[in-house]
């Protein structure tokens, strides 16, 4: 019986293609969306700082999800480094360094917080 899954022509022979998890149209059904699903849910409980870098119109993070991550995420900045899709490490290397390098100076001159006394004796 002949596959029909999707497949590609490397230098070392034909390699299926996978379709990306997001693609399988099974929410809850993969680990990967359980994962994604958790991870998210722990994001929106967590004081941690955070940093959101944004392009427009962006691919994943479009400004729609940007604004929901700002509202839900709390203790999160975000910056914006100007245009791009996908591949924003590539088209602005140097603006999202130094918004991180900025960021994280300010993370670092925070006093860390810590409970305070315990009530125990």
């Amino acid at each position: 019986m002949r596959s029909t899954q999707p497949r590609c022509r490397t230098s070392s022979g034909p390699k299926a293609l996978l379709p990306s998890p997001s693609l399988r149209g099974i929410p809850g059904g993969t680990y990967v969306h359980q994962a994604v699903e958790a991870y998210s849910r722990w994001l929106q409980e967590s004081r941690l700082p955070k940093l959101l870098v944004k392009v427009k119109p962006g691919a994943i993070i479009t400004p729609e999800v940007a604004e929901w991550v700002e509202d839900s995420f709390p203790n999160t900045e975000s910056v914006d480094v100007g245009r791009g899709i996908h591949f924003i490490r590539e088209d602005h290397p140097r603006e999202i360094g130094d918004a991180v390098a900025e960021w994280l100076t300010r993370i670092l001159a925070r006093p860390i917080l810590r409970p305070g006394p315990s009530s125990r004796t």
